[in-house]
């Protein structure tokens, strides 16, 4: 492949477009157009729109306007041709070819480099929009003897000016078509523009304008025209009807997933209720679908653009998750989609984009979508210093997993901040299976078991945990438990006192025999809710309410799996709940991981010591998830242990810390030539935070944007520098789980219901709306409870 052909690979969408007179922008020429044309054209008009608008402009848009040019040339030639929706997919598809064989431009495998030479030998080739229908007759009928003239010159020019020689042009007949088409269509522009000057009502004016706005639901794509072009008239000037949807309720009718049809009629009984004459307003379910498309689309943009502007830290954290959702576009089948979003370590979070994924979720094809979407928006990805993901095996693969593909694509090594959620959803999980076993189903049966006996409980009538005389070791961990729980609760703010939370909590305390602080209310154990193994903590949240009731259980389990899921329970209580709990702290995590370890490990040799000290089956608790612990130690790597620096927590450790830290202070490898590497776990049961600390643990500093110059002055001296208050500041507000990416993965699950558009411009538009819309509220409530009066009436719609 020569130099210039390889170079324009990634050039189509630098070079400027191929038409250069303002208001002349179709396709000429006496061929039909080329790939490598459409793609020019593409991106010139995705350009111009972005100029126009000084947004991001949209991919479909672009689209249809070159389907629009392609079909103006084609219909001189009286050839039939494909659906404007097809075409439009066709150019779609192509794009997307394009920007994957562009990411992996400097890749020199055999199976790429052909890969690149089918795509590039293609866009040399006539872009072929002709119907297949269409040549399959043609191609019978010149097997007959007596044949139309017509056909024959339509069969031989199509063979003409396929593939990439191209020796046929239009005939004589053909331009003479191509004239008369032309004078047809300046005559009924003529007779459009004496109509429209003849309209002397607004009732005509206005059906005339709407006569050449698409006629269907704008949530369903079945037109037969392009939504997009219409005819330029002079109108007289009219009287205009007001809005009968305000903008507010298009987004209050797109939080609750509402069709148009209600929402027209709901506008239609306040209107009337308010003493309004029907006739003044624009009231149609048509209309209703413009003007909530209209609103979404603007306010979508609003928002994306207000959030990014208001992201003040030096440095992103990039999130990304993935989920198997039904299909809009295909009924009956899955896609899955990607939650991307950015925060910033000032707590502001965007919503980038909930991406849809064509074919197989790899890695590959995961990391290109995420990049599709980053460079989709204005953003400065050298800002990004963090990646936050769950720990599977398409995210962390070591060699070609999503974050060894964006730090190869970004060109330096970034904080990878493994979801601690995850961490812990598969630290208990290893416990859980040893009693429920592997999951076989999206329910656990075992747990349906207690829903279906639930009203025959007495609920008052539980049984606390049974600590027996040779199992006085227990006690110690039960009492440090029941003193965290109590503290934990009392100083839980409605940021942090998550319902599901709150109740792990209580059912730890109320099982190990505990009381809640003074001036909580009493514990009340609350009915059993679902129990599908996608929500974790149910988990845990089951466990415990078996062995609260299990002398009442007795015909429900088998003796031994009341006495396996007491056991489990008591893990779950004096192990668990504290680390799952705390572990939303980026500065506690170092120190929580370690002391987790520590107990485990104490726990392993005193069982395996005496087992009798402890209850039946521990140890096959405490193995797995000191194992799962051992292969996720993310958070004692060099790189991320001095978070532990600012720690309220390791007052003491600090200065051993310190001292560590200036003994590798003149490491001279930047962020961009080393890799964050998990510790040896070797002798952990001896090891302090001090023991983690290398020369890759300056690189947190660099990548968070905080100045370390603190670290030299002594520890007592910190809290009076303005470099560590800001460091305490931005390690505060450090995303070290995934609920972010989680949420927005749950907002496309609640919003995946018939009455969503079927476009993927207004889905993403949807999103963001709906989820600016949930925010503002949520800022606004004072309890648990968020649509209150004093919400309703501080809320603004406005986002600038």
């Amino acid at each position: 492949m020569n130099t210039k052909t390889k170079t324009l690979l990634w050039l189509f969408d630098k070079c400027p477009p191929i038409f250069s007179v303002p208001g002349n922008h179709g396709f000429t020429g006496p061929y039909p157009p080329t790939g490598e044309q459409v793609l020019l054209q593409y991106h010139g008009y995705h350009k111009q729109l972005q100029q126009a608008s000084h947004l991001q402009s949209s991919a479909l848009d672009a689209a249809r306007l070159v389907t629009k040019d392609l079909q103006d040339w084609w219909v001189n030639t009286g050839i039939t041709l494909k659906s404007w929706q097809a075409i439009e997919q066709m150019i779609l598809t192509d794009i997307e070819e394009y920007k994957l064989r562009k990411s992996k431009r400097n890749r020199t495998t055999d199976t790429e480099t052909k890969k690149r030479e089918e795509f590039l030998a293609n866009t040399r080739q006539t872009f072929w929009i002709v119907q297949p229908e269409f040549e399959k007759r043609l191609a019978a009928k010149q097997q007959l003897e007596k044949q139309d003239q017509t056909d024959k010159e339509d069969w031989l020019y199509l063979e003409g000016v396929r593939g990439v020689t191209r020796t046929a042009t239009l005939g004589p007949r053909d331009q003479k078509l191509a004239k008369r088409q032309k004078r047809k269509f300046l005559d009924q522009q003529a007779a459009q523009e004496r109509k429209a000057k003849d309209c002397l009502c607004s009732a005509t004016a206005a059906h005339s304008a709407d006569a050449v706005e698409e006629s269907h639901d704008p949530e369903s794509e079945d037109s037969t025209e392009i939504p997009m072009h219409t005819v330029s008239v002079s109108l007289p000037k009219v009287s205009k009807k007001m809005e009968s949807v305000p903008m507010e309720a298009c987004f209050i009718a797109d939080k609750y997933a509402i069709s148009n049809r209600a929402v027209t009629e709901l506008a239609a009984a306040f209107r009337k209720d308010g003493g309004k004459n029907l006739e003044e307003y624009n009231l149609s379910v048509n209309t209703t679908g413009r003007r909530r498309q209209s609103a979404r689309l603007e306010k979508a943009a609003d928002i994306t653009k207000w959030q990014l502007g208001d992201i003040t830290s030096k440095m992103y954290a990039l999130h990304w998750d993935g989920k198997l959702i039904k299909s809009l576009m295909h009924v009956g089948k899955d896609m899955e989609r990607v939650a991307v979003i950015l925060t910033g370590t000032d707590g502001q979070e965007v919503l980038l984009s909930i991406v849809g994924m064509e074919g197989r979720s790899t890695a590959e094809n995961e990391a290109a979508k995420i990049i599709q979407v980053l460079n989709d928006h204005p953003l400065d990805t050298s800002r990004i210093g963090a990646l936050v993901f769950d720990t599977t095996a398409v995210n962390s693969g070591v060699w070609s997993g999503v974050v060894v593909r964006l730090e190869t694509e970004f060109g330096r090594s970034l904080l990878q901040l493994a979801c601690r959620h995850h961490i812990h959803e598969l630290i208990g999980g290893a416990s859980c299976s040893i009693v429920y076993g592997p999951t076989t189903g999206p329910n656990e049966q075992l747990f349906k078991r207690l829903v279906n006996n639930w009203s025959e409980l007495n609920h008052n009538n539980y049984t606390l945990v049974e600590v027996t005389a040779p199992q006085r070791e227990l006690t110690g961990y039960i009492h440090n438990t029941i003193t965290f729980l109590q503290t934990w609760i009392e100083n839980s703010t409605k940021e942090t006192l998550r319902h599901d939370y709150l109740e792990l909590a209580e059912l730890t305390l109320l099982f190990l025999g505990g009381t809640v602080p003074a001036g909580r209310r009493s514990i009340t154990i609350k009915a059993p809710g679902a129990f599908h193994h996608a929500r974790w903590i149910s988990k845990t949240l089951y466990t415990f309410k078996v062995a609260l009731f299990r002398c009442q259980l007795g015909d429900v389990y088998a003796p031994e799996e009341l006495e396996d899921i007491t056991s489990l329970a008591v893990f779950l209580a004096i192990f668990y709940t504290k680390a799952w709990l705390t572990c939303t702290s980026a500065a506690d995590a170092p120190s929580n991981d370690l002391a987790l370890m520590k107990n485990l490990l104490k726990a392993e040799a005193s069982i395996s010591k005496d087992p009798m000290k402890w209850p039946a089956k521990f140890l096959s608790f405490v193995v797995p998830a000191r194992q799962k612990l051992q292969n996720h130690l993310w958070y004692l790597s060099e790189r991320l242990v001095s978070l532990a620096l600012f720690s309220d927590r390791t007052s003491s450790d600090k200065q051993t810390m310190r001292k560590a830290m200036l003994r590798y202070h003149d490491a001279t490898d930047s962020p961009q030539t080393r890799k964050q590497e998990m510790p040896a776990s070797h002798q952990l049961g001896s090891k302090a935070l001090k023991d983690f600390i290398g020369h890759d643990s300056w690189s947190m500093f660099e990548l968070l944007g905080i100045d370390s110059s603190f670290v030299k002055l002594p520890v007592a001296q910190w809290t009076t520098s303005d470099n560590y208050r800001h460091g305490k500041k931005v390690v505060a507000n450090l995303p070290v789980v995934n609920d972010a990416a989680e949420r927005a993965l749950g907002l496309a699950t609640d919003l995946n219901t018939n009455k969503a558009p079927k476009s993927e411009e207004q889905l993403q538009a949807l999103y963001r709306v709906v989820k600016g819309v949930r925010e503002k509220l949520h800022g606004l409530a004072t309890s648990t409870e968020v649509v209150t009066k004093k919400s309703l009436a501080s809320i603004s719609y406005s986002w600038d």
